[in-house]
């Protein structure tokens, strides 16, 4: 029996970004997919319910073990078009 197909699997995607925001990325606790994602939902103003699990508000732990703030609040969006 095949294994069943999961419809929100996420893609990977090639993303091209300043050196500077790499950096910075580099040097947080989340992954960079997780600020990415995090950040463009929080700039779009993506509704909750429309949210996978992964990107709502939860609590994130830092290298050291301590509790944080939680990811959407710790990214903070700037586009420029």
């Amino acid at each position: 029996m095949a294994r069943p197909i999961k419809e929100d699997k996420k893609a990977a995607i090639s993303v091209k970004l300043p050196p500077y925001l790499i950096e910075w990325m580099d040097r947080q606790p989340e992954s960079r997919a997780v600020l990415i994602e995090t950040a463009l939902c929080s700039h779009y103003q993506i509704p909750e319910h429309l949210r996978p699990v992964s990107v709502k508000k939860k609590p994130v732990k830092s290298k050291r073990g301590q509790a944080q703030k939680s990811v959407t609040d710790q990214v903070i969006v700037s586009v420029h078009e």
